[in-house]
């Protein structure tokens, strides 16, 4: 649509009214609107003419920007253009490699432009420099897969222009109208622009000279680092020259998958000072925006040329792995120590990542024809998803982890606690009076001596010597079962369980349960199994409700198993609770995949 409206003739793009593009607007989704309102003005006239119709339409448009602008965090995946066969699939916001999905915010594929890429970032970064919040815009991925060419780009092509140009020259555009709203009044802006090389920080505008981190007015600040003001009318122009200079310093070096490849973090930071507080250290005037292109992750000891190579590799995978573990610490929340302070990028970057107000915006670039390069590049890009997204991701992670934990750290010393003190009670008490799980979590009882004579008078069950050795020893058991009236049938006749069986009683047509009971005593069977210990089978003996009392465990014992059994419900009720938040994942997931 764009490439028929450049070229068509003026006379048929004068006679397009908005009338016209206000119809075309009839036929797109709110989703859409973002992508269509930067086509032309005349899209843009059409747009304003159907919302102003339509007062429902403007307030689900309103809505939407809202959602995503004010995401904490925004991850996109860019795909190296190449003629290799691909080792992934792209779904629209869904990528697979090698069997394994991932859901971001956007996947461009590898026919994406600069324009595409910045199309979707633009609404977000503009929302948050104009609320003055801290932003941090970053790309990643593997040495070699365009991730410095997402960020800066070729700024002498027309439309070759990366996302840090471009964020410059969206800035520059707010701030004018700022200082047109403030009678003439501009912001001042400075840039500065460093490199992390081996955990060191480096000026790139000032001869590479080191500087130190320190805290000032509660913000990380590189020691002498130097800063170059922007004239707001050419802003554009003197930053493309200050980094096109800044990078010529930066460190390169030749690897197995790159001859140009970063061997450090570049940080190229716009600091805003709005110039409406009354003292120049009011940090809350003060407004930075990071651009941040990252030194490719590798496996140092697998590409590295040179030992100095391997340095430099740890050092990266060093700040990234520290990064990564920083983002998943503040999504899994609650008072987990956030590392900042574990390695020097995270630490000059703490206030856009860390901070309650800060905003993420991450472009990560992977190359189709390196799967297992690949596949770890998504992973690490999504940490940052689940970092401040809808929340169900990072509620998912945390209830994850809390099965884990529970399932490896709590159960099992919970376990170990009950296991120590049964084994006291059960081989330091008396010998046959054994406990074990089965008798605790069911209704613990014993058979009495005194209950032979109510085998006697029972005409359905017998005592047997298994029923006098284990009302002798007062052994454990726990009732399987209980039976209103008599107990069924035995299997076998030759079961000495203390069932009789029927046949042999004198049967009476009158009576209720074939052989004659006394009406007015209550007729109830109880099973107890008495469970077996080294290795040998349970005993099952049927008796009478009265010839059994109830079995109380040692105070000690009930304890531990109360916290035992405390573990196993909240373990249970975690696993039910993570099933709940699988299948809203999955069903959020599938949403996704019917949007465009």
């Amino acid at each position: 649509m764009e490439c028929s409206l450049s070229h068509s003739p003026s006379s048929l793009s004068e006679k397009l009214s908005r009338v016209m593009f206000a119809k075309v607007v009839e036929y797109l989704t709110v989703a859409d609107f973002q992508a269509f309102h930067p086509i032309s003005s005349r899209c843009r006239d059409g747009l304003r003419y159907r919302l102003a119709d339509d007062p429902t339409l403007l307030r689900e448009w309103e809505t939407h920007l809202a959602n995503i602008c004010n995401r904490r965090v925004w991850v996109g995946i860019r795909v190296k253009p190449q003629e290799v066969e691909s080792c992934m699939e792209i779904v629209k916001r869904r990528i697979s490699v090698e069997g394994t999905q991932f859901f971001f915010n956007r996947v461009f594929d590898g026919n994406a432009t600069q324009a595409q890429v910045w199309n979707e970032l633009n609404p977000m970064l503009w929302h948050c420099m104009k609320k003055r919040e801290s932003a941090c815009l970053m790309a990643y991925g593997q040495t070699g897969s365009g991730k410095t060419h997402t960020m800066f780009g070729n700024p002498e092509i027309p439309g070759e222009e990366g996302m840090a140009i471009r964020a410059v020259r969206a800035l520059g555009a707010l701030l004018k109208q700022h200082g047109r709203k403030k009678s003439g009044k501009l912001p001042e802006v400075k840039l500065s622009f460093l490199e992390v090389y081996n955990e060191k920080v480096r000026d790139l505008l000032g001869d590479q000279k080191l500087c130190p981190l320190s805290t000032k007015q509660g913000r990380v600040e590189p020691q002498g680092l130097t800063h170059y003001s922007c004239n707001l009318e050419s802003i554009e122009q003197d930053v493309v020259h200050w980094i096109n200079e800044g990078a010529a310093s930066r460190v390169v070096g030749r690897t197995v998958f790159n001859p140009q490849s970063s061997r450090s973090h570049a940080v190229a930071t716009l600091h805003i000072h709005w110039g409406d507080c009354k003292a120049e250290e009011d940090t809350t005037s003060t407004t930075r925006i990071y651009l941040v292109d990252l030194a490719g992750s590798e496996r140092a000891g697998q590409y590295a040329l040179s030992a100095q190579q391997l340095k430099e590799g740890s050092n990266i995978n060093k700040s990234l792995s520290v990064l990564g573990r920083v983002v998943s610490a503040l999504a899994r929340g609650g008072k987990e120590r956030v590392p900042v302070r574990d390695s020097t990028l995270t630490w000059l970057l703490s206030d856009a990542i860390a901070s309650n107000t800060a905003r993420i915006f991450m472009v990560a670039a992977v190359q189709p024809a390196h799967a297992a390069e690949t596949l770890s590049t998504l992973r690490y890009a999504h940490q940052y998803s689940m970092y401040g997204s809808s929340d169900l991701d990072a509620r998912v992670h945390q209830a994850t982890e809390r099965c884990r934990s529970l399932r490896t750290s709590d159960l099992p010393r919970a376990q170990n606690e009950f296991d120590e003190i049964l084994f006291k009670i059960n081989f330091q008490g008396r010998v046959a009076a054994k406990w074990n799980l089965a008798t605790l979590r069911n209704q613990a009882v014993r058979i009495t001596l005194e209950s032979q004579a109510l085998f006697g008078s029972n005409p359905f069950f017998t005592w047997t010597d298994a029923h006098q050795g284990k009302a002798f020893l007062r052994t454990v058991g726990y009732i399987r079962q209980s039976v209103s009236g008599p107990p069924p049938a035995p299997e076998r006749a030759d079961l000495e369980d203390g069932r009789v069986v029927l046949e042999d009683q004198p049967q009476r047509a009158d009576a209720p349960f074939g052989v004659w009971w006394p009406p007015a005593i209550p007729l109830e069977s109880l099973e107890v199994v008495f469970p077996g210990h080294n290795g040998r089978s349970d005993t099952v003996l049927w008796c009478p409700a009265g010839a059994v009392a109830n079995a109380d465990a040692p105070r000690s014992l009930r304890e531990a198993f109360g916290k035992l059994q405390r573990v196993e419900e909240r373990l249970q009720a975690g696993e039910s609770s993570l099933a709940t938040l699988c299948q809203q994942l999955s069903e959020q997931q599938q949403r996704w995949m019917e949007e465009d």
